[in-house]
Order: C-alpha cells, then structure tokens, then sequence
C-alpha cells in the first residue's frame, strides 16, 4: 500500500500544479474543494494519469466521489484494480 501511496502523491504533485513535493502530501489529504483543490476537469485528468501511470483501467463503478475523496482512498482503489488485473 506505502508504493501505491507513494506513486500517488507523485503523479499528483507532477500532474497537477499543486505548488507542493509529494513528500508534502499527506496520506489524508482531500483531493477536491477545500483539499488540494482539484476540479471536475481535473478529476478526469487524475483518471487518465492513474489509468497510464499503473497501467489500469478504471471502470464506471470505480468512479465515484466517495473513491476519489483523499490521496488513501484514491490509493486504495488503484491497489483494489491492480490485484483483479
């Protein structure tokens, strides 16, 4: 899970104009509104890098605001993918 959490806040720090390092990243850290502030273009953005960084493909029910809500439950979704692909 640390890899997955790890590779997360890299593609969020280097996709993404966070003004932050990935190590500065907190596991909990909101992704949207009052967190790290990203959009609904962004949201389809963090599913293409997520999608072409870990190699996987996201299905519809995967796509829900509860799975995209911090960096760990993000993480927890891209692990979930890749143990079934």
């Amino acid at each position: 899970m640390e890899d997955c959490i790890r590779k997360m806040k890299e593609v969020l720090a280097t996709r993404f104009d966070l003004g932050l390092l990935p190590s500065e990243l907190s596991d909990d850290d909101l992704l949207f509104e009052d967190g790290l502030g990203l959009d609904s273009s962004s949201a389809i953005e963090l599913i293409v890098a997520i999608e072409e960084e870990f190699e996987i493909e996201l299905d519809d029910e995967d796509l829900t605001a509860e799975m995209f809500k911090s960096v760990r439950t993000v993480s927890k979704l891209v692990e979930r993918r890749l143990s079934v692909e």
